[in-house]
């Protein structure tokens, strides 16, 4: 996998705003925490649909919490 890819580095991106807001009890649903995620993450200059990102976060969080599901299944 290239590191360089910019897929990759949005998904980097994604998984370092959901810790960020679960670190501190930001709800991604909101715009406001979102648009205070992207400012204490040095990511605003970079992040221009805030919209669009909190898609992304949104749909992750699901990913994930489905992952869980699954794996405690499994277990």
């Amino acid at each position: 996998m290239n590191n360089d890819d910019q897929a990759v580095k949005k998904a980097e991106l994604v998984m370092s705003a959901l810790t960020y807001a679960h670190d501190h009890n930001l709800d991604i649903k909101n715009e406001e925490h979102v648009r205070t995620i992207l400012k204490e993450i040095d990511l605003e200059h970079y992040i221009n649909d805030v919209s669009e990102f909190m898609t992304l976060l949104q749909s992750s969080q699901k990913m994930i919490e489905k992952d869980v599901v699954r794996r405690k299944k499994l277990n």
